[in-house]
């Protein structure tokens, strides 16, 4: 079962695959270290990823792209764009 937020480190998402149609879904497995644990989770735009809460923000062929919200030096909100490719492992 996934929820709205997957607690886990942006950096050990690998994308495996990607559905694409009406419903674009991104298959994706948890690294831990060298090794991908066994379980499939499905992401799909707009669901919160990372401790970060950064937002998929869209489902591509390549991957999918993640959106965070972050304060700046100036305190005003920028926001960070993050691709993960599709892992070829």
């Amino acid at each position: 079962s996934l929820h709205d937020a997957l607690p886990i480190s942006i950096e050990n998402i690998r994308i495996i695959g990607v559905i694409i149609g009406k419903e674009r879904r991104a298959m994706a497995k948890i690294a831990n270290g060298k090794t991908l644990l066994p379980e499939v989770f499905y992401i799909k735009e707009g669901m919160k990823l990372g401790s970060s809460g950064a937002e998929v923000k869209a489902i591509l062929p390549g991957g999918i792209v993640l959106v965070e919200k972050i304060r700046n030096v100036y305190d005003q909100d920028e926001y960070l764009e993050t691709v993960i490719p599709i892992s070829n492992e």
